[in-house]
């Protein structure tokens, strides 16, 4: 505890380049971390300083680019931080220290649709139990921001894990099955080519990539999967073995692919954008009828969503389906996905997430730079933690200011 105590301490912004000291010595602290309850708490509750002292480091890329690498410099930093937070929670679970969260006598005396709001539907995707009255699970959509760059790719997933994200999500496809010969050969100006098809096959990630991103996930103890477009890229993405498959907006009315996908056994979730509620109906039936776990997502497909567009109400619209629904945000900013959570009760968040918003893409505009991705992770554990359990009570925080303040005692 001592060692971890100085070996923490020991990040004060001294230097403005990264050397192999700074990185050897969190790596040490996540290492040596050795989980006893002591040190679970002064780690997390001191996570603030630590990270506010760490991010004096990665507050400005350009800076981190140009600074000494004898290992690995910046990105290397920066996975180690996100090794250190993933170590963090994976010994203490939120969802524990939360107050909601816990079964008490109080509790039982809530109304019964209070009660139900907080142990609704719940589903298994990995190790964590997605639902109500569970912590939010947190989704970065990388998709196809990393413009087939594997540098790019690697840097998005480092940030994704370092801002607190339960997942990350990309996109698969067959190009030649998911597109016309007619289509593919559109003109299309990009850096990638003149053709419409030269982008999609240069976004188009193969086993290589896969392979890398698998190692580096388990690597960074972060969670991956992909919404398949087609039927080869459900086998392709399945050979994985990833925890859970996506259905696509897009994909919502392909019941073939939704069939292929229960075939798998795994959970699914599925996006809810540009589709009518029969159409809907349709695709959850198929889903119940193969017996596997589902949960939704509020969408609105259009790059970016405005805000007047965004009809928040339909998270709680989308209740009855009974299963836990979530929000696939496409705004800009953060305010409206954290309205999300803290007013609708969405259990799933999904947000993508860019290096940079003016890089080329078509999703680069309605996704979150590694700061804002960060600030909302934050946000929406702020909201879920202060929600309570609707139960009035006098805290043992309250008594001295009680006995203070009070002028007449009942």
């Amino acid at each position: 505890m001592t060692a971890i105590v100085l070996v923490l301490f020991a990040f004060a912004p001294g230097s403005v380049a990264i050397d192999h000291v700074e990185i050897a010595e969190l790596n040490h602290v996540i290492c040596q971390f050795d989980g006893s309850e002591q040190g679970v708490f002064w780690v997390w509750w001191r996570w603030q300083t630590v990270d506010g002292l760490a991010d004096y480091y990665v507050a400005d890329w350009r800076r981190l680019a140009d600074a000494p690498r004898p290992t690995g410099g910046a990105q290397e930093f920066w996975d180690a931080k996100a090794k250190l937070r993933r170590r963090v929670e994976s010994r203490v679970s939120i969802e524990t220290w939360c107050f909601y969260d816990r079964e008490s006598e109080d509790r039982k005396r809530l109304p019964e649709s209070r009660r139900k709001k907080l142990t609704g539907p719940t589903i298994q995707i990995g190790d964590r139990t997605v639902g109500d009255g569970h912590r939010c699970y947190v989704i970065a959509e990388l998709g196809i921001n990393h413009n087939g760059d594997r540098s790019v790719l690697r840097r998005l997933i480092s940030a994704a894990a370092y801002a607190g994200a339960q997942a990350i999500k990309f996109q698969k496809r067959t190009v030649d099955v998911v597109y016309s010969a007619e289509e593919l050969a559109k003109p299309r100006e990009s850096p990638f080519g003149a053709t419409n098809g030269d982008l999609k096959r240069r976004l188009e990630l193969g086993h290589a990539e896969y392979a890398f991103i698998d190692l580096t996930c388990r690597e960074l103890g972060i969670a991956w999967f992909a919404s398949s477009w087609d039927l080869d890229s459900v086998d392709f993405i399945d050979r994985f073995n990833p925890p859970c498959h996506k259905i696509a907006s897009a994909s919502i009315t392909d019941l073939e692919l939704i069939r292929r996908v229960c075939e798998t056994d795994k959970p699914l979730i599925m996006s809810t954008g540009m589709c009518t509620l029969e159409e809907l109906d349709r695709a959850t039936d198929l889903v119940k009828s193969q017996g596997n776990p589902l949960a939704l997502l509020h969408c609105v497909s259009t790059y970016p969503a405005r805000d007047q567009d965004l009809n928040l109400r339909m998270i709680d619209t989308l209740r009855q389906y009974d299963c836990p629904v979530g929000y696939s945000g496409h705004e800009r900013g953060i305010a409206t996905t954290v309205s999300a959570v803290d007013k609708w009760g969405a259990c799933i968040v999904e947000r993508h997430l860019t290096l940079d918003r003016s890089m080329f893409g078509s999703d680069q505009a309605a996704s979150l730079e590694p700061e804002g991705f960060r600030r909302m992770v934050r946000d929406i554990g702020a909201v879920k933690s202060a929600q309570g359990d609707g139960v009035k009570r006098v805290l043992d925080a309250e008594i001295p200011i009680q006995r203070k303040l009070r002028r007449v005692a009942v």
